[in-house]
C-alpha cells in the first residue's frame, strides 16, 4: 500500500498493510536541539530519519494577514515581555531551557470595537492566503500517493487566544452576542477561505479543526453554550466539507475531552487528537465507548518517554496492540514531544511501535 491508501484503509477500519507512522504534533524546538547533542544528525529531515509516512496539508492560511509584528516591549535579566504575532502580550523566559507556558499580560480584544478592528486582518480574500503558484500544488496533488488535509478553523480556540481564557469566559455570560459574532465571523471566514482549495482539489483526504477548549478537569465551555453557539456553526463547516467529499474530520484539543466528544460527533466531526493522557483521557476507553464512530490519533503518554525503556515498553504494549486491532487509530504521542525525552528513548519508542505494527 502507498501512504494514502494506508491512511484511508486505517481510518475506514479496514485491513491496512500496517498502520501509518506519524507524529501528529511533532517536537518542541528544544527537544530537537537536545537530540542533536545526543546523536540526531543535524543535516536530516526528522520525518525521513524516523521513517514517517508522507502527509501534507494544503497550504491555505487562516491566520492573521498581516500578523502583528513580533517585538520585545520590555525585558530584564531573565525574561522579556513580547508582543506575539496574534497580538497578545506575554512574558517569557529568555533561556529556552526554562520553557514553560507564557505569563500573559494582555490580549488584543476586549470590546466589540476591538474585534471590528481585529477582523480587518482576517480577510478571506487576502491574496497571501494561497501560495502564489497554487496551481502547481493542484497539479502535483493529482498524482499523489500520500494523504492531504485542509484546515477547518477554530471556533473557540481563536477567540480564546484573542481575549484570553478569563476574557472569553466572562464574555460568554456578560456579552454572549460578542462571542457569537466572533464565532459567526470565523465560520464564514473559514468557509470562504478554503472554498477555492476544495473546488480545485476534489479529493482532499481529511480536515482538521484546532480548538483547544478543555483543561485537565473537562471542557472550558458549558454544553449549553456549546450547543447554542458552536454546534450549528461546526455543522455548517462540516456539511461544507462533506459536500466536497471530505468524510474524515478531526479536531486537535488538549485537556480532558470526555464530555466534548459526543458534542463534536453530533456536530459532524469524526475524530480527535492528540488524546492527552495527563488530562485523564484513555484511548482504550474511548474505543470501547464509541466503537467505529470515532477516529483517534495519538494517546501515547509522552511523560513515559522520559523514563526508561521498561516503562516505554509497558505503555506501548498496553495500548498499541489492542488499538491497532480495533482500527481507526494512528499511534503517536499525546502532544508535541518535550525536551525531557532523551533521543535514545524516543528512538526506542518509535522502533517498538514499528515492530508491534509490522508483527500484527
Amino acid at each position: 500500500m502507498n501512504a494514502r491508501e494506508r491512511f484511508l484503509e486505517t481510518m475506514h477500519f479496514g485491513q491496512p498493510d500496517r498502520v501509518p507512522y506519524w507524529e501528529m504534533l511533532g517536537y518542541w524546538k528544544d527537544a530537537l536541539e537536545r537530540w542533536r547533542d545526543e546523536g540526531l544528525p543535524g543535516d536530516v529531515h526528522t520525518g525521513a530519519y524516523f521513517g514517517f509516512d508522507r502527509r501534507e496539508g494544503v497550504p491555505v492560511s487562516t491566520g492573521l494577514a498581516p500578523a502583528f509584528k513580533d517585538e520585545t516591549i520590555d525585558e530584564d535579566a531573565e525574561t522579556k515581555v513580547v508582543r506575539r504575532s496574534d497580538g497578545a502580550v506575554a512574558r517569557v523566559f529568555k533561556d529556552w531551557r526554562k520553557h514553560t507556558i507564557p505569563q500573559y499580560v494582555s490580549f488584543p480584544i476586549k470590546t466589540r470595537a476591538d474585534f471590528a478592528e481585529y477582523k480587518k486582518r482576517l480577510n478571506p480574500k487576502s491574496p497571501c492566503r494561497y501560495p502564489q503558484y497554487f496551481g502547481d500544488y493542484v497539479q502535483r496533488y493529482k498524482e499523489r500517493d500520500y494523504p492531504i488535509s485542509i484546515t477547518a478553523g477554530s471556533l473557540f480556540g481563536m477567540p480564546r487566544n484573542w481575549m484570553g481564557l478569563e476574557g472569553i469566559s466572562y464574555a460568554l455570560y456578560d456579552d454572549p452576542a460578542l462571542v457569537e459574532e466572533m464565532m459567526e465571523y470565523i465560520t464564514e471566514f473559514t468557509i470562504e477561505t478554503i472554498r477555492r482549495a476544495l473546488k480545485a482539489i476534489p479529493d482532499i483526504d481529511f480536515a482538521c479543526f484546532w480548538d483547544d477548549m478543555a483543561y485537565n478537569h473537562g471542557s472550558l465551555i458549558s454544553p449549553k453554550h456549546f450547543k447554542e453557539l458552536m454546534s450549528p456553526r461546526y455543522r455548517r463547516i462540516t456539511d461544507f466539507l462533506r459536500k466536497h467529499g471530505i468524510e474524515i474530520i478531526l479536531v486537535d484539543c488538549d485537556g480532558l475531552i470526555e464530555e466534548l466528544i459526543p458534542l463534536w460527533l453530533d456536530a459532524g466531526l469524526t475524530g480527535v487528537y492528540p488524546v492527552e493522557i495527563a488530562a485523564g483521557n484513555s484511548p482504550l476507553e474511548m474505543r470501547d465507548k464509541y466503537g467505529r464512530d470515532l477516529h483517534m490519533v495519538g494517546g501515547i503518554d509522552k511523560r513515559v518517554l522520559a523514563r526508561d525503556k521498561k516503562a516505554i515498553e509497558e505503555e506501548v504494549m498496553a495500548k498499541v496492540p489492542p488499538l491497532l486491532e480495533a482500527g481507526g487509530w494512528i499511534p503517536g504521542t499525546d502532544h508535541a514531544v518535550p525536551s525531557d525525552v532523551p533521543f535514545e528513548n524516543y528512538c526506542y519508542f518509535r522502533e517498538l511501535v514499528r515492530k508491534v505494527a509490522e508483527k500484527g
